[in-house]
Formats: structure tokens, C-alpha cells, sequence
């Protein structure tokens, strides 16, 4: 099949939904399609390994708030010429931003199926605050009207959780479109570290006995403000831990001022960001006790799927969409209960047949969504389309 990517969320940027781009199109190539992929131009751009016989066609661009997100300016006269230059089979756009609309309108002018993909939250108010520095409800209003537009034109929508299903159907986009699909990442690249190798990891950044981590970008929505109150509770009943942050964004200042104000520098370290593979291969995730996330703003949270792999449990909130599948690995607390978060990390640490338990469970969980897997439900959905 001829099949094209538009995503503004690509290498060098890095973020849950550029290892889901670069994963399918790495898989999709191995598979023997073609490839065409629409993205935008960076001072740095890079060619992901793996995507060498993949056409990328970099668009003119302008940057965000968000550090090194770049957003397409409209381009549509070039995007419908290269995609019937192409002879697609499928469009599947990444976001409804300007390159996602170009990419709606090349599918209604060529007669293309097209499958759009709702991998963000960006209506939830954690999200509208960050982009328009305000929470509205008019602003939420609006950004619905739009999303359902720009959804409902699309012959097929992608959501990864039952509870995003619902909450599209909820406000007017067509559930006869909706297929509920999971997300992929790199499962074979993971690297659990031996126990005589956990010392050397801890080491190298200073971690107490008892780790947990975060890990994603470092901004107002993931909610780690609470996170980081919870873990003032947490030191109170055991000192030798540590929350390790791993990633960076707009909020580090800020959210290095609030460790300072609690006086948690001994107890949460922060490493700014690493590599995507890297952070796979390094196996620092597997020298961690369990994976903690507060946001409530997640489609779904590829990055707690990435530590199960690890085979370590997870505790988050239980309105994230990767809630709906910790079952046995973990705990879920409401949004708001800080006391839950606080007993739930305290449990993981202090009883280690239970920390076992649920990280073999969560290990067993996360190869559902290893890419060869994934890959293969999605082209079977292209192929109904384009049947």
C-alpha cells in the first residue's frame, strides 16, 4: 500500500506521539509499503534509522511554545500535488492542525480514504490553559465545534481507550467512525538491567533505595505541581526515596522552585531530556520502583506503557486513559486524592512481593502494544477503508 503520515510531531521533537509516527512508518516500510511522510521543516532535522526509503517532504513551519515543536504553515496546493504524485491508498492525519486539514482536503479532492488519529487532549482545559494562558469555557466550547469538524470529515478515527470513544461520541463525532486501536512503541528495544547493574544506574544519578519516576515533558498539564505535593507526604515516611524526573519542557523553572519551597532537593532529581532509544536502551526505567503520573489530560500515556516494559507497576489517575488498563500492574486514584497517591507509592516501596506482582503483570500487559502487533491491526483497518 502507498500510504501518507502528516505529523507535526517529528524528529528531532520528541514526544509520545513523534515514537508512535516513527514507529509505524518504520514498521509500515518493513512490511514493503511505501512510505510518504509530510512534516515540518527544523533547523535540525533528522532522518530517523529506519525511515532510509521513506519519502519526507519537510513543509515551512514557525514554533511554539512548546520547545522544539514546529507547526506547518498551510500548504495545501503542495500537499494534494505530492500525495496524487504519490497515488495514495490511505491518509492518516496526526492532529487537526493546519497540516492535518491540508491533509482532509487532499482526501476529499483525490478521492483518498483518510484516517485521522485523536492522539491529544488538546480541548481539556489543562491544555486550553497552557496555549491561551486562561481557562474558558467558551474556549472549550469553541475548540469542540472545531474538533468535530475536523474529525467527522475524516472516513476513520483512531482513539486508543474506550473512555476517549465515549467522550468523542459525548460531543457529536460520529461513533460509527470510531475504532478503538492501541499505541505502539519498541518493545524488543527495552532493556531490563540486571540486578548487579541497578546499583551502577542509581548511582550514576544520585538515586536514593526506592525510585520513583515520571517521565514526559515537563509542562503545567501533566500536573506534576501535585506531584510534587504528594511527594513532600511521601519523604515524611520514608527518607531514603527519590522521584526522578526525566524530561524537560516550560515548566522546569517553575517546578524547580516548588522542590526548592518544600526542601525536596535531596529527594527528587531531574535529568532533563534523553533520547527516545537511548532511554529504552539504557535500561534506567527498570532500575526504578514503579512509574507515578498525576495528568489528566492523556489520550492514553504512552510513556507509563514504555516503564511496564520495564516491569515495574504503575500508580496514576484514574481519568488518564492508560487507567483503563493497569488492572493487576498498579494503582489508580482519583485525580484530586493525594492521600492515595501517597499510600499506593508507600505500598510499592515498602512490600516487595507486591512490587513484583504487579511489574511481572505490567510487563505481560505492555506487549500488547509492541509495534509488529499494533501495526498489523492498523493495516487491516486500511484495508477495509480502501476496500
Amino acid at each position: 500500500m502507498n500510504i501518507v503520515v502528516l505529523a507535526d510531531s517529528f524528529p528531532p521533537y520528541l514526544s509520545g506521539v513523534t515514537t508512535i509516527c516513527v514507529e509505524l512508518a518504520r514498521e509500515l516500510l518493513k512490511r514493503g509499503n511505501k512510505v510518504l511522510i509530510f512534516t515540518p521543516d527544523h533547523p535540525n532535522k533528522i532522518r530517523p534509522p529506519g525511515l532510509e526509503s521513506a519519502k519526507i517532504l519537510y513543509l515551512s513551519s514557525f514554533s511554539t511554545h512548546v520547545p522544539g515543536l514546529r507547526i506547518c504553515f498551510p500548504n495545501t496546493f503542495k500537499v494534494v500535488k505530492e500525495i496524487r504524485k504519490f497515488q495514495a491508498d490511505i491518509i492518516e492525519t496526526e492532529a487537526p492542525s493546519f497540516l492535518g486539514i491540508d491533509g482532509i482536503i487532499a482526501s476529499k479532492v483525490l478521492k483518498v480514504p483518510s484516517v485521522s488519529v485523536f492522539h491529544t487532549l488538546l480541548v481539556s482545559n489543562e491544555y486550553l490553559q497552557v496555549i491561551f494562558k486562561t481557562k474558558s469555557d467558551l474556549i472549550e466550547k469553541i475548540s469542540w465545534i472545531y474538533h468535530r469538524w475536523f474529525y467527522n470529515a475524516g472516513d476513520m478515527i483512531f482513539v486508543w481507550t474506550k473512555q476517549m470513544a465515549d467522550l468523542l461520541t459525548k460531543n457529536g463525532i460520529e461513533k460509527r467512525k470510531i475504532e478503538i486501536m492501541t499505541p505502539l512503541f519498541d518493545y524488543h528495544n527495552v532493556k531490563i538491567l540486571r540486578k548487579d547493574t541497578v546499583k551502577k544506574a542509581k548511582e550514576k544519578y544520585s538515586l536514593n533505595k526506592n525510585v520513583a519516576v515520571f517521565l514526559g515533558r515537563v509542562s503545567p498539564e501533566k500536573r506534576l505541581d501535585f506531584l510534587i505535593q504528594v511527594w513532600s507526604q511521601v519523604v515524611k515516611v520514608n527518607k531514603d526515596c527519590t522521584l526522578l524526573i526525566i524530561g524537560d519542557g516550560l515548566y522546569m523553572s517553575q517546578l524547580k522552585r516548588l522542590v526548592s519551597y518544600y526542601k525536596l532537593e535531596e529527594y527528587v532529581r531531574f535529568t532533563g531530556l534523553i533520547e527516545h532509544e537511548m532511554l529504552l536502551s539504557s535500561g534506567i526505567l527498570s532500575a526504578c520502583d514503579l512509574f507515578v503520573s498525576a495528568s489528566i489530560s492523556e489520550t492514553f500515556g504512552l510513556t507509563g506503557i514504555e516503564a511496564m516494559a520495564h516491569g515495574i507497576p504503575v500508580v496514576l489517575a484514574k481519568s488518564q486513559g492508560l487507567a483503563e488498563m493497569v488492572k493487576d500492574a498498579g494503582f489508580v486514584c482519583q485525580a484530586d486524592d493525594a492521600d492515595c497517591f501517597k499510600e499506593s507509592i508507600l505500598e510499592i516501596f515498602d512490600n516487595l512481593d507486591l512490587k513484583r506482582k504487579m511489574g511481572k503483570k505490567a510487563r505481560e500487559t505492555s506487549k500488547n502494544y509492541s509495534t509488529p502487533v499494533v501495526v498489523g491491526k492498523i493495516l487491516k483497518k486500511y484495508e477495509n477503508l480502501v476496500n
